[in-house]
């Protein structure tokens, strides 16, 4: 179970990343782009974004139902103290709920910025 949590979090790194880079080309590379490529990078950030959250989603779900099952099988049986802590910490709401804010805004700041700074570059060009 460990090592489904450790995929999560190597796929929101990777994401992370992804979107790092896709900011970074919006701050120094904008007024070198012109706006068929910032809608194929921003398209392609986009996708990958939906793909990467389709697979953490996919893996909560999993988690959730090994938490079922080591749930079910603490009904019957004595859990190894490894087993129990996992039990108790679980997923409290606010975690779930702060992650997928941060996650939205990251995501829909990253979206806008790079149009919107090709877009002050040039307008800032026209002065």
């Amino acid at each position: 179970m460990a090592a489904r949590a450790d995929v999560n979090w190597q796929i929101f790194q990777f994401w992370s990343g992804v979107t790092f880079a896709y900011i970074a080309v919006g701050h120094l590379a904008a007024k070198s782009l012109n706006w068929f490529i910032i809608c194929i990078l921003t398209i392609l950030y986009a996708s990958l974004s939906v793909v990467v959250f389709q697979m953490a989603s996919n893996n909560m779900a999993v988690l959730e139902g090994f938490n079922n099952d080591l749930q079910a099988l603490a009904d019957t049986t004595e859990l190894s103290e490894a087993s129990k802590v996992w039990l108790e910490l679980g997923t409290t709401s606010v975690q779930t709920i702060a992650v997928s804010i941060a996650t939205l805004g990251t995501f829909i700041s990253a979206l806008i910025y790079l149009p919107y700074n090709f877009y002050r570059s040039r307008k800032n060009a026209v002065k």
